[in-house]
């Protein structure tokens, strides 16, 4: 089983989503894309960690890799269209920076998190935060942002599931069922 999770979870659902994504931005405008992929995500670990066997998680897992592709994809494009030439090189190397950062300081905080409680509470955790801070990106968003601080929000927004896709979950994957 722990191949079906690998080839058919998170990175299946990468891969589906990211041969579909013209259609994908056809269907959503960019903001509601960070939006319902911020939200799936949450909801996609939500039910991977609380899982009681693996034909729940590896659903969940392909939801949660859909999601993620689709927000990082549009977060970058995004940043690298708002950005001008002359300083776009410099200005994608900060946004990679803040992503990996992120991740690594949010591994940390979340990994700290579930050795007190336990691995799913961290999930939940993480995903109820991500999805509150998401829709604060709605509400920046309903108010006015400018363009250049659009990508930034939503990489804020990600950080919390993105930490916990990169480090905690890779956990939750090698637990048996």
């Amino acid at each position: 089983f722990a191949d079906l999770a690998n080839v058919a979870g998170r990175e299946g659902g990468a891969i589906t989503a990211a041969l579909n994504m013209p259609r994908i931005r056809k269907l959503l405008p960019l903001q509601q894309m960070l939006i319902v992929g911020t939200v799936l995500q949450a909801a996609g670990a939500v039910v991977m960690a609380w899982a009681p066997n693996i034909y729940v998680a590896v659903p969940a897992m392909m939801v949660s890799g859909m999601a993620w592709i689709s927000v990082a994809n549009s977060l970058t494009v995004q940043a690298q269209m708002v950005l001008p030439d002359w300083v776009r090189a410099r200005g994608m190397s900060i946004y990679q920076m803040a992503l990996m950062g992120g991740a690594s300081a949010g591994s940390l905080l979340w990994g700290q998190i579930a050795s007190v409680f336990n691995v799913p509470a961290a999930v939940a955790a993480s995903s109820v935060l991500g999805a509150v801070l998401g829709v604060l990106l709605a509400a920046l968003r309903i108010f006015g942002t400018t363009p250049v601080l659009q990508p930034i929000l939503g990489l804020v927004a990600m950080l919390p599931l993105l930490s916990m896709a990169w480090g905690n979950l890779a956990a939750i994957r090698q637990v048996s069922f």
